[in-house]
């Protein structure tokens, strides 16, 4: 599998203090199109239609699939992907030692404080992206990833020497800033073990029908659904039942959580609790600045 051309986002871009999410998409369509497509940050923002400031896995999943007809005319498939909101961890690092791609959200004070050396900044702690090309076992049986960090070009800033990218990350590395993503309120959206971000796969070049065979339909766009048991497969789907089960869980959960937080009120007072706060996060603020 080819490597994606690097894509740093400190570049002379106007938006470059928050280009960490359109520069890590330039890197996975560059590696979706087998290295035929790299759209400029500026391209991934009109896709988007985010012209300034910061984007979110929503925003890039738009910009990708807004490449389709780019893909259809260098003869490729259409870009496939799926957005991952709350994404099993123990999923990811299966996916990626299977080849599938990522674009991850990630707290990058996590990376300053456990392995500095990978991290391209003399100041900035906040959420970050990067692109996760695959991962890998060393002979010791420990798992690494391919990591795109947009941040990482090599310059010096301060006498720090950052690393050029892209990087070998080990894996318990990658896996703690992706669970630790904040939102603007300071707070983790996720608890252990949860993830933000895309899936990627290389689209395929379209076979081209022999004479007197008719052209096959287009595939439909990959849906958003929970992850599939076996890594790489997008298509499964759940059996209506046990969807109804779920959804009977859930509505009983939500009873059982309501009464706590009545009981709570009765006993400390109707002002004490807030319940504000959303079940599940959504980033809005993904920078990367020096």
């Amino acid at each position: 599998m080819a490597r994606p051309k690097p894509e740093y986002q400190l570049d002379d871009s106007a938006q470059k203090g928050t280009d960490c999410g359109t520069s890590s998409t330039s890197m996975a369509a560059d590696r979706m199109s087998q290295g035929l497509i790299h759209p400029t940050t500026e391209r991934v923002r009109k896709l988007a239609d985010v012209p300034e400031g910061p984007t979110n896995p929503w925003d890039w999943r738009k910009a990708l699939l807004g490449l389709a007809p780019n893909f259809k005319a260098r003869g490729l498939k259409p870009p496939r992907l799926r957005l991952v909101d709350g994404g099993q961890l123990t999923q990811l690092r299966k996916q990626l030692l299977d080849g599938v791609g990522a674009i991850g959200a990630i707290n990058y004070g996590v990376v300053a404080n456990r392995k500095p050396r990978l991290w391209s900044s003399t100041s900035f702690r906040g959420n970050h992206a990067i692109y996760m090309h695959r991962a890998r076992l060393t002979p010791d049986g420990r798992v690494e990833v391919l990591v795109y960090d947009p941040l990482a070009d090599g310059r010096t800033v301060g006498g720090k020497k950052m690393v050029k990218g892209p990087k070998w990350w080990p894996w318990s590395l990658v896996a703690a800033a992706l669970e630790r993503v904040l939102n603007k309120r300071g707070k983790r959206i996720y608890p252990d073990g949860k993830w933000l971000g895309l899936l990627v796969w290389t689209s395929a070049k379209i076979k081209k029908p022999k004479p007197g065979q008719p052209e096959p339909p287009p595939e439909p766009e990959t849906p958003e659904e929970p992850e599939p048991d076996e890594p790489g497969d997008p298509d499964d789907e759940t059996p209506q039942s046990e969807l109804e089960d779920a959804i009977s869980d859930l509505e009983e959960l939500m009873e059982q959580q309501q009464a706590v937080v009545d009981r709570m009120r009765a006993l400390l007072g109707p002002d004490s609790i807030s319940t504000d706060e959303p079940m599940t996060g959504v980033v809005l603020d993904l920078e990367g600045n020096e």
